[in-house]
């Protein structure tokens, strides 16, 4: 009798050792096996890997969880910064060019009117191309007038520059 209890003991044995085992990581990454899902935390009951029994000495058949990246939100506000910096300067240099182009063209109509007037005052040979090209830079300054004062209102400048630019305009006059 002992005989056939030790031979059911022993052909039992390896139904016994061939028990399904659960595993899975909580939100810490900790390791948790154990052969009844019940005993598991509650966190990691969806995220469940069954053991095989062809392997049940491997304990990494669950890949540990990489935490998410940390965000630095210091080097994402500096970024911004730099971004709003950067974008102010790219600004500033705009509106600085309107000014420089507003007193180019006003410029240009001065030295056109003065060597017209000059060449009015000494009539020569030379002075009939002269005043006919003064006029013509005239003619292009305050073309050039019209142009910006369009893109003015098309651009997004500062009242301050968008006034001295129309100021600096207006010594161009209209013919």
């Amino acid at each position: 009798m002992r005989i056939l209890i030790l031979m059911i003991v022993f052909v039992s044995l390896p139904l016994v050792a061939a028990a399904t085992l659960y595993s899975c990581r909580d939100s810490e990454g900790r390791l948790h096996v154990t052969d009844n899902l019940q005993a598991l935390p509650d966190e990691c009951r969806a995220d469940v890997h069954e053991v095989e029994a062809s392997d049940p000495d491997n304990l990494h058949f669950v890949p540990e969880r990489t935490p998410a990246p940390a965000v630095d939100h210091r080097s994402e506000y500096q970024r911004q910064l730099l971004e709003q910096q950067r974008q102010q300067q790219e600004q500033q240099q705009r509106e600085e060019q309107l000014i420089r182009e507003a007193q180019g063209l006003a410029d240009r109509f001065d030295r056109a009117q003065q060597e017209r007037r000059n060449a009015i005052r000494r009539w020569s040979a030379e002075s009939r191309r002269t005043i006919e090209f003064a006029v013509d830079e005239m003619a292009a300054a305050r073309s050039g007038k019209q142009r910006m004062l369009a893109d003015l209102e098309r651009q997004r400048v500062s009242i301050r520059t968008s006034e001295q630019v129309r100021t600096i305009l207006e010594q161009i006059p209209e013919p």
